[in-house]
């Protein structure tokens, strides 16, 4: 996949301060999870970065794994012992698996 060298290095124009909003579980419909630790972290990527990031996505898989001549394919259940299946009544998505070394070493360790 060829990744431009600019690629997250630069702030595009339509970039927004990062927001960082911790979630105080005790203010929510799920207090039995107060203690714990989650954020909701908006603007990380700006429209144009998302726009291009979901076009390096869809350019990486390979004709022959295009499913109907789409990039995205219906995104399985894991049910164990490395096995999975649809179940459209439970996640109904699609999804493009890849690893893009230099978006994880932007974006560093999760």
């Amino acid at each position: 996949m060829n990744i431009p060298e600019e690629y997250l290095i630069f702030d595009p124009k339509d970039a927004k301060p990062i927001i960082f909003t911790p979630i105080e579980f005790s203010k929510t419909e799920l207090p039995e999870y107060d203690g714990g630790y989650a954020a909701i972290v908006d603007h990380v990527l700006s429209p144009s970065e998302c726009t291009k990031l979901i076009e390096l996505a869809e350019s990486s898989v390979l004709n022959q794994d295009r499913v109907n001549g789409s990039s995205w394919r219906p995104a399985p259940v894991n049910i164990g012992a490395g096995m999975e299946i649809l179940q459209p009544n439970y996640r109904n998505s699609d999804r493009i698996i890849g690893i893009i070394k230099k978006l994880l070493i932007e974006f560093g360790p999760v």
